[in-house]
């Protein structure tokens, strides 16, 4: 049986990736995807995913939701995503978008269905943290949140902070503080899932149009000058962050966690922080380790998987 999953995030190229894999395995139902303000603004996350379930003729529920964090403005990533979040390269599409707002959409899917969902988040977490305050009720009917963000040693938008939990601290703090099972990969879960220039040539042979797209986006990706981590990150490669929750859910054998009491510094020069609390009180399993080649390996077998609205 597949596992049910909704998928929350603001594409963004990562984001994007993680999309076409979650919708291109046997393994996993998505039952809607949820797009909130992060990486771009909302319109254009919500557009970008337009363009890739257009993209992947796929008839997937789509919602807008949150334009801002819960109390700070957004900081978002033209710089890093390119003005329209995609470096341009899906064109506009038409596709249809709930009237619901993210967090109702949720919320009557997770009370309709008759087994747990799993929330995978790419993005900030604000829609799931009005999920939780608006609709308590659903608490049980999550079986867990996979989610892309925080880091237990490093940052990436500061030195404490990676973005995600950065752009809502606040909104982390409730998901992290709501008793749901967390599966939280971080900056070193997706420093050790680099995609290599390599592999990117591999990736680029293969002869459909996801592996055409796919490549395109990392060769973008891999120009991106990011000196924060150009110790860890070698110029053309790309970390893998946002497909790694995707993975995980996938495949977990190939993944290594570590049970950690995860707090949120919501304010002040730490702000956005997933600071481990040296106690029992668990609340995270985080990904601590991963095998770079087979997930590797399983991106491109997903690139490979043929969907059933394939003309190809």
């Amino acid at each position: 049986m597949k596992i049910p999953i909704i998928m929350d995030c603001d594409p963004g190229w990562d984001d994007t990736i993680a999309i076409i894999m979650a919708l291109s395995n046997n393994i996993l139902d998505v039952k809607a995807i949820t797009c909130v303000a992060g990486n771009v603004s909302v319109e254009k996350t919500t557009e970008n995913a337009k363009k890739v379930l257009n993209f992947m003729k796929s008839n997937v529920i789509l919602a807008s939701g949150a334009k801002r964090p819960l109390v700070y403005s957004l900081r978002s990533l033209e710089n890093i995503h390119g003005e329209d979040g995609l470096y341009g390269l899906l064109e506009n599409a038409e596709y249809g978008v709930d009237k619901r707002k993210a967090d109702e959409l949720i919320k009557d899917l997770l009370l309709e269905s008759k087994e747990k969902i799993t929330i995978v988040v790419t993005g900030a977490l604000t829609n799931i943290a009005l999920l939780i305050k608006n609709y308590p009720e659903c608490i049980d009917k999550i079986k867990k949140i996979c989610m892309m963000g925080g880091g237990i040693a490093t940052g990436n938008i500061t030195k404490y902070a990676e973005f995600n939990i950065y752009t809502d601290p606040h909104a982390a703090n409730i998901v992290f503080s709501s008793g749901i099972p967390i599966v939280m990969c971080g900056l070193e879960a997706s420093y050790k899932s680099i995609c290599k220039k390599e592999d990117v040539v591999e990736i680029s042979k293969i002869e459909n149009k996801k592996s055409k797209l796919v490549s395109k986006i990392l060769e973008e990706s891999g120009k991106v000058n990011r000196d924060y981590i150009k110790e860890i990150v070698k110029k053309g490669d790309s970390p893998l962050y946002d497909p790694v929750p995707v993975a995980y859910l996938i495949r977990p054998d190939i993944f290594k966690t570590k049970k950690y009491n995860i707090k949120i510094e919501i304010e002040g020069e730490k702000r956005g922080q997933t600071k481990v609390i040296n106690n029992n009180n668990y609340n995270a399993e985080v990904v601590i380790d991963v095998n770079r080649k087979e997930i590797i390996d399983l991106l491109i077998n997903c690139l490979k998987f043929k969907n059933k609205n394939d003309g190809e």
